[in-house]
């Protein structure tokens, strides 16, 4: 197995988030089976309750290199037509996924970067989502 691709949080369709014991649990195994765990959290801020579930790296070991990769964007909560995401891994493959980030996308609109890095950074973006 290559890796683990899911949706612990808001999982779409069903809008279902993991029991977060499973969380722990899933993440244990695939850090004693050494498999990556791609979360893909681009839904885990649309819901009703707070406080708002915690994501797969949150149990993530920050004392050892983690397994978890973290998939977000502000695109469903924010801005739909910015089309710009982020993805929190190990510094072990953070050059590797730049290098296949770097091929497999032309551009992402310097604009559309601009406008998320400072709506991220000031707080607006707590704001508007909460």
């Amino acid at each position: 197995m290559k890796f683990i691709y899911m949706m612990s949080c808001s999982h779409n369709p069903t809008g279902s988030n993991m029991p977060e014991h499973r969380k722990e649990i899933l993440v244990r195994l695939a850090e004693n089976y050494r498999v990556p765990l791609i979360d893909d959290t681009v839904f885990s801020e649309l819901q009703y309750e707070r406080p708002y579930p915690t994501t797969l790296r949150c149990y993530d070991c920050y004392d050892r290199e983690g397994c978890v990769i973290e998939v977000g964007s502000i695109s469903k909560t924010f801005a739909l037509g910015l089309r710009v995401g982020w993805i929190i891994a190990p510094k072990s493959l953070i050059d590797r996924l730049s290098l296949l980030i770097k091929i497999s996308i032309i551009c992402v609109p310097g604009i559309n970067q601009l406008i998320a890095a400072r709506f991220l950074s000031s707080g607006a973006y707590d704001e508007h989502r909460d």
